[in-house]
Order: C-alpha cells, then structure tokens, then sequence
C-alpha cells in the first residue's frame, strides 16, 4: 500500500476551537472505523487498500460538527474511494460513575432525554419521561436535575421524588397509568456551557443539546 502525506493532528470545531488528536495509521484508521466484526466469509473476495491519502473530514460529535484528520483510501480494481478518521480524542469527564453501575440508583434516578440551554449558557432545562403528574398526587413524582462538571464535560444525574404521603380518601389500593408524561428539571451550572458534550449518569451517554 502507498501512502501519500501525513494527516494533522488537530481536530477543529464548529466554533474555530481546536483540539490536538492522536493520529492513526491508514490500517488502524479502518480498524477503528470497522469497530468489531464478524469472521470475514471465505466465499466473499476481501476488499484490498492499494492507496492512502492524507484529508480531512467533517462530522457530527457529541460536542457539535467538527473537522477531523483522514484517510482516504482506495480500493484495488475499484472507482470507490473510503473516507476513514485518522485520528482518536480523549475527552477527559469528571469522576462519576454511570448510575447503571450503582445497586439501587435506578430505582431513584431518571434517564434524560435531551436538554435546553438557557440564553444565559448555564441554565439547563433537562426534559424527561416521567409520571404525569407532579408529587402531591397519588401516582406522581417530581423531579430535581444537579449537575458535576469540569473544562471537558457535563454528567447530569436527574432524581425522582415520588408521592410518600397516605391515600386521603382511604386504604384501597390505587392503579396508576403506565403512560409517561414529559417532565422536566433544571439546573444551573458554575460556568457557560460552552459547547461542552453533556452526558447522563444513568447510561453513561451523550444526552442531546439544543
């Protein structure tokens, strides 16, 4: 295989901020891209890289559009050229472990669904599913949004409050609707955002920002 330049070791953001990446090889670059596989059939013919050539690429993170280093490779005996990342970024988050991990912690937290940035870039308003109505009736809850952060990330953790008080009208057990309803909770951060992907304690993933 030929090899034709060097990517950058930069990855820029949509907001002209940079951050320096780990270049891969044009092999550990596919291997990367491929993730895991199956064993390859041996009735199928492999695809053979024969050339690789130094680019970039745009994308979608977890922290906006990004343009990151490239590969492009071409293919033996074939007009299709593939476009791999040549590059990894780790993005230190603060010490949190992901609520799943945590016996009894699902039973009082709530996954987000997505969050709203207030114009003053600290005020986040965290939607969620939750019971339709709010903690002084019967089947409700309410809910509290805090948030752990540092320069990188944001873990948010959202918990349930639900109704602890005694049925009024008597001891007769009561059937609550399974249906959710949309919630929400908020919580104010030290800092601005500022673009910083913001992850849910729960499932450890992104949570979608708007």
């Amino acid at each position: 295989m030929t090899v034709d330049g060097v990517p950058s070791g930069t990855v820029q953001w949509a907001d002209n901020s940079t951050t320096s990446a780990r270049t891969l090889s044009p092999p550990a670059a596919l291997s990367q891209a491929m993730g895991a596989t199956a064993t390859p059939d041996p009735a199928v013919a492999p695809l053979v890289v024969v050339a690789a050539s130094a680019t970039s690429t745009r994308l979608s993170t977890t922290r906006g559009d990004a343009t990151v280093p490239a590969w492009e490779l071409t293919l033996q005996d074939s007009a299709v050229r593939l476009v791999v990342v040549a590059a990894t970024v780790t993005v230190p988050t603060p010490p949190a472990t992901p609520g799943r991990d945590v016996p009894g912690v699902a039973l009082h937290t709530v996954a987000a669904e997505r969050v709203s940035v207030g114009p003053d870039g600290r005020t986040l308003t965290v939607h969620l599913i939750g019971a339709q109505q709010g903690a002084s009736e019967i089947c409700g809850e309410d809910y509290s949004a805090s948030a752990l952060a540092n320069d990188s990330a944001v873990v948010l953790t959202v918990v349930r409050h639900p109704h602890s008080g005694l049925d009024p009208h008597g001891s007769e057990p009561v059937a609550c609707a399974a249906v959710g309803a949309e919630r929400h909770a908020v919580t104010v951060l030290d800092t601005a955002l500022a673009g910083r992907p913001v992850l849910d304690v729960v499932t450890s993933l992104p949570v979608a920002v708007s």
